[in-house]
């Protein structure tokens, strides 16, 4: 039995879902995304691997979909079974075709800066109260410097322990120490809410509908996730003003404040995104070509970094 067949197979077992037919959609880093059919019923499958990058946790999306869903929120798919014990999650299988948002219109943009700004109005509070209800610790708080700590400083030391290319190490070094600097003097002055985390290009579009899915570096933490859907969700220029001009009406920042707070935001996850890929990198037997695809990789954040400031 293959290592992928032994995954699934531990994982169904002993659950009502166990005798389903399975399809592997995606084999990913942390989780893997199965969909589970049995004549027209179907259900997704979140299966998680025994190493994981920091910030990635089934459980963390078991209860960020539960407390949004517990609010009335529709578009995150409903959980039907979850096992902490085997890390495996089931849940509704959205309709809709997975897109980009560059090409969505802005019906569709003005939906999301909705359902996001909803999304953050999940506060801490009613996290303890699904928590509570369902026997669970309440998550962590990611404040900016436990986030920076767990997407940088902790996968840097990875980097450096791995004995990464110093020319990476040189680069990454001085300016994780700003970053650190930077983020201590941050401000927050919402409340800890729920946040989506990998947005990416996680939307499920069916007519004027857009489903959220994809939990798994959901938490409770502070801020909007905006920069993070500019870097990573890559709208337009047009698109993604719009956005942040959409989502003001939510709160009670100005455009400009927003921005300020996005430049700022960027600059770190850019820093992230450059560690990720040394990470990544340092991990692969040397000269393989996905050593050399994750080298690329460093190298294209470092300079995606180097635009913005």
């Amino acid at each position: 039995m293959s290592f992928m067949d032994e995954l699934i197979t531990t994982a169904l077992k002993d659950t009502p879902y166990a005798s389903y037919d399975v399809e592997i959609l995606k084999d990913g880093h942390n989780v893997v995304t199965l969909r589970l059919q049995a004549g027209l019923e179907s259900c997704i499958a979140r299966v998680g691997k025994q190493t994981k990058d920091s910030g990635s946790s089934l459980m963390g999306a078991y209860v960020a979909q539960g407390s949004v869903r517990a609010q009335g929120y529709t578009f995150v798919p409903a959980i039907y079974f979850f096992d902490a014990k085997k890390d495996v999650l089931i849940e509704q299988d959205c309709s809709g075709t997975p897109c980009h948002i560059d090409e969505l219109s802005d019906i569709h943009i003005k939906t999301i800066a909705t359902q996001l700004a909803q999304i953050h109005s999940v506060t801490q509070a009613t996290v303890q109260q699904f928590c509570t209800k369902h026997n669970l610790a309440l998550p962590e708080i990611q404040t900016p410097e436990r986030s920076l700590r767990c997407y940088g400083t902790e996968r840097f030391r990875l980097v450096e322990a791995l004995n990464c290319d110093e020319t990476l190490i040189s680069w990454i070094r001085p300016r994780l120490e700003a970053a650190q600097r930077e983020v201590s003097m941050m401000s927050v002055a919402n409340q800890p809410h729920i946040v989506w985390g990998d947005i990416g290009g996680n939307f499920l579009v069916a007519g004027e509908t857009v489903q959220f899915i994809d939990w798994e570096f959901a938490n409770l933490a502070y801020g909007h996730e905006l920069s993070y859907i500019k870097i990573h969700s890559h709208p337009t220029a047009e698109q993604f003003a719009y956005l942040v001009q959409q989502y003001a009406t939510y709160t009670d920042l100005s455009e400009v404040q927003l921005q300020q707070e996005i430049a700022l935001e960027e600059r770190v996850t850019r820093l992230n995104d450059v560690i990720w890929a040394a990470m990544k990198y340092a991990e692969q037997k040397p000269g393989t070509a996905e050593a050399e695809q994750y080298y690329a990789l460093a190298h294209k954040c470092i300079h995606l970094y180097d635009t913005i400031t």
